[in-house]
């Protein structure tokens, strides 16, 4: 499935019939190319791709594929498995780790596929990656509705109604007594 017209481009890349094939679904693709699309028309580097999954929590994952790398990940196709919902959310945050140094990584909802277990593992990397990247400046932006996400940030921005309503740590915005800490009263009355 091919455009009708224009052409599909990633920061200025014409996006190969491939890569469109993989992200809308139509296509199988090896857990290789699913991480190395982040690459955006590099040549894949072995050593970054394990680093990317490993930093992603997709490794150990990779590694029980009957294949490995070269795994089809597609139920439809010979020899092709069928990933979990967490699985793709790994593969995706492994290709979105794939550039060296980035100065800004967004993530939104990161750890919305993941167990309990798997999303602390995943902060704990983020949060040992995010402290070195500060050093040179680099900024991770994180978007979660959850609290146990956010606590950890350096500064925490609340968004309602589309605009900024609270800016402050997670002790500061629970001492202002505002929408934070209404909210993060609402999310632990679950867990109490």
């Amino acid at each position: 499935m091919a455009p009708t017209r224009g052409k599909i481009r990633a920061l200025n890349i014409r996006v190969a019939l491939m890569s469109l094939l993989v992200l809308s679904g139509y296509g199988g693709a090896c857990a290789l190319l699913g991480i190395a699309f982040g690459l955006l028309g590099e040549q894949p580097d072995p050593e970054a791709l394990a680093r990317a999954a490993d930093r992603a929590g997709a490794a150990e994952m990779i590694g029980e594929l009957p294949d490995g790398w070269d795994t089809i990940l597609a139920s439809g196709y010979p020899g092709g498995r069928e990933l979990s919902g967490g699985q793709w959310h790994k593969l995706a945050l492994a290709r979105g780790l794939m550039r060296r140094d980035p100065l800004l990584t967004v993530l939104d909802e990161p750890t919305a596929s993941l167990d309990a277990a798997a999303e602390s593992a995943l902060f704990a990397r983020y949060a040992l990656a995010a402290d070195q990247g500060s050093m040179d400046g680099s900024i991770t932006v994180l978007v979660s509705y959850r609290f146990s996400t956010v606590r950890n940030a350096d500064l925490v921005i609340v968004i309602e109604g589309g605009r900024v309503a609270e800016v402050g740590s997670h002790d500061e915005l629970l001492a202002l007594d505002g929408l934070y800490a209404h909210l993060h009263a609402l999310q632990a009355a679950h867990y109490t």
